[in-house]
């Protein structure tokens, strides 16, 4: 059983492994959390392993799904943010999710076994105030 940990850094360019919390070389940090589930998804159960994302470096104004992983109870995601977490408070300059003012969910997550710890969530006031609040979708 492997504990699979890769890393988000907003500030790193795309086209990372994200195997490091670099913000350059290939072995960089992903740009975005969106970037690192369209790379990483796999069959977590089949493999023996567990996934962590740590990320780090302020908005991260890319949506993102979690879809299409294969979870179990000892195979699970973990999306966290660095050690050096917000501290209660909203601070812009931790990791964060950011969306405009759109309606869209910019967090999906259709997969069971997933924890978020740490992140924090901004979305723009828009036009209409019903729209005013994060917009996180959890199906799984």
């Amino acid at each position: 059983m492997a504990a699979i940990v890769r890393y988000v850094n907003v500030n790193s360019a795309a086209g990372g492994d994200g195997t490091t919390d670099a913000t350059a070389g290939a072995n960089r940090a992903y740009s975005s959390q969106n970037e690192m589930e369209a790379a990483e998804q796999t069959n977590l159960v089949a493999a023996g392993d567990t996934f962590t994302g740590i990320c780090a470096g302020g908005a991260d104004t890319a949506i993102v799904a979690y879809s299409g992983w294969t979870t179990g109870v000892s195979n699970d995601i973990l999306i966290t943010a660095t050690t050096d977490m917000h501290s209660g408070v909203f601070d812009n300059t931790k990791y964060y999710l950011a969306a405009g003012t759109g309606s869209a969910a910019y967090l999906t997550i259709s997969e069971e076994f997933v924890s978020i710890i740490g992140l924090q969530f901004e979305r723009d006031t828009p036009v209409s105030a019903s729209l005013a609040r994060p917009t996180i979708s959890w199906s799984g």
